[in-house]
């Protein structure tokens, strides 16, 4: 993980063992150092970076200290130990327990005990518990994934989702292997759990391959890599022991080494631009991880970190194509509620409405003589044209709807819908010359809301028809 520097005031223990150290035979192995000191005021021993199960810590011939047993995993703890009875001189004891490997990345210090915990502090932090916080971010991507893979109806987006989820829930596996745990009960079941670990990281790099290419090219095109990896997944189940699962490990990581690359290259050849980041820090991170194994003098890990990049990634395409996804669906519904020759909605909108509001019933005036007259190819534009003038002054909350013919209806919030729609007819006449009569009423329910409105348009249109007459 990220590395925090040991502080300055400190004092490094020169051992009998050169440091650092690393062996990884699959053969049960303990390892001691030896170190002797004089008492300079530092009272807190601090130790990181151990490979193996247990560690045990003598003072003067006196175990002071035990973390772990035959299983556990303290690769990723940092441990603070504190010295008591101190002497003049002292002989420091460390006894490092591995079932498959040992060894010793960073030399040992001793500091006070407020300095050694504030240090510890920051550097669990950005180890053990980082851990848990990728694993975390890794399952809850993973679950995001699963849901919305299975909620699109596009069959390649939704199995590029899915595969993503089963990616990220590998991932979780193998982030867990960095987790530290005081215990695994006994050395098969431990066994075992290593197994399912490397079986689940080598399978999260095929499903996160053939999940990149379904989403760009809706096919699998490396299906190769599976014939590759299926040997090796083979092997590893089968490991009976932990000098033949070292082995297959081994020659299994460096293979990996290839194919991070080459999934790194498949994200740059087919421009998913959300995962360019992530592709090439998890593959630097394994890598670097892997390299680790071999120099144990390379820094803290970076797999966490690498790993969360990718799960957020997975996250951030999702937000993107969830938002396209619900564009489309939003179109595709407003095309099944729109008139196709005005852009109004048309009767389907009704039923989607909440009361509230007021109702306006327009009817055109003499539409019909218009329309015999000049034809429908004019008559088409005259309600294209008055559409075009109610839209451009309706407020953007309100409803605009063509109920058939030359009939149309606003629901609206507007406090003064009178003056509302007296402002559309003046523009009417100004504009098209044409006029309208309309009845307002308050709208809770369609056809109620519908019958007082037609009242009051009839009767409108009947005093239009009287004033015509008197003037004849």
């Amino acid at each position: 993980m990220l590395n925090i520097s040991p502080p300055k005031e400190r004092m490094d223990l020169n051992f009998d063992l050169s440091l650092p150290f690393y062996n990884a035979t699959g053969k049960a192995k303990s390892v001691t150092l030896k170190s002797h000191f004089k008492n300079v005021g530092y009272d807190t021993l601090v130790i990181n970076r151990i490979s193996g199960n247990m560690l045990k810590v003598y003072l003067n011939g006196e175990l002071v200290y035990k973390f772990g047993d035959l299983t556990a995993n303290i690769w990723n703890k940092v441990f603070k130990i504190e010295l008591k009875n101190l002497k003049e001189e002292n002989e420091l004891i460390i006894e490092i327990f591995g079932i498959y490997d040992v060894g010793l990345a960073n030399i040992p210090f001793l500091t006070n005990y407020k300095i050694a915990t504030r240090y510890v502090i920051y550097k669990e932090f950005f180890k053990e518990k980082f851990v848990y916080i990728s694993i975390g971010i890794s399952l809850i991507s993973a679950i995001v994934s699963w849901i919305f893979g299975s909620s699109i109806k596009d069959r390649n987006l939704k199995i590029s989702y899915l595969s993503f989820g089963i990616f990220l829930l590998f991932t979780a596996l193998h982030l867990s292997h960095f987790s530290v745990r005081e215990t695994m009960f006994n050395p098969n079941f431990y066994l075992m759990f290593l197994k399912i670990i490397s079986l689940a990281t080598y399978s999260s790099i095929v499903f996160y391959i053939y999940a990149v290419e379904v989403y760009k090219r809706n096919f699998f095109v490396s299906k190769w890599i599976v014939y590759v990896f299926v040997p090796i997944l083979f092997l590893v189940s089968m490991s009976y022991d932990f000098v033949f699962y070292v082995k297959i490990t081994q020659i299994s990581n460096i293979i990996m080494i290839f194919f991070l690359i080459y999934a790194a290259i498949r994200v740059f050849y087919l421009k998913v631009e959300w995962l360019y980041f992530s592709s090439v820090f998890s593959a630097i991170s394994v890598i670097h991880t892997i390299i680790l194994l071999f120099y144990p003098s390379v820094r803290e890990l970076l797999t966490g970190y690498a790993f969360s990049a990718s799960a957020i990634s997975v996250i951030i395409m999702i937000s993107r194509d969830f938002k396209r996804v619900i564009l489309e669906h939003s179109l595709l519904i407003e095309e099944v509620l729109t008139d196709p020759l005005t852009g109004a909605y048309n009767r389907k909108i009704i039923d989607k409405l909440r009361p509230g509001g007021y109702f306006i019933l327009i009817d055109l005036n003499d539409f019909k003589e218009l329309n015999d007259r000049y034809g429908h190819e004019y008559g088409d534009r005259v309600l294209k044209d008055f559409s075009k003038i109610v839209v451009e002054n309706l407020p953007k909350k309100d409803y605009f709807i063509r109920l058939g013919g030359d009939e149309f209806a606003i629901i609206t919030y507007f406090e003064n819908p009178k003056g509302l729609v007296e402002k559309i007819r003046l523009q009417m006449k100004r504009k098209i010359n044409l006029d309208f009569s309309y009845g307002i009423s308050r709208y809770s329910q369609f056809e109620r809301a519908y019958k007082k409105a037609d009242e009051k348009l009839y009767k409108m249109k009947r005093q239009k028809s009287l004033k015509y007459k008197n003037k004849m």
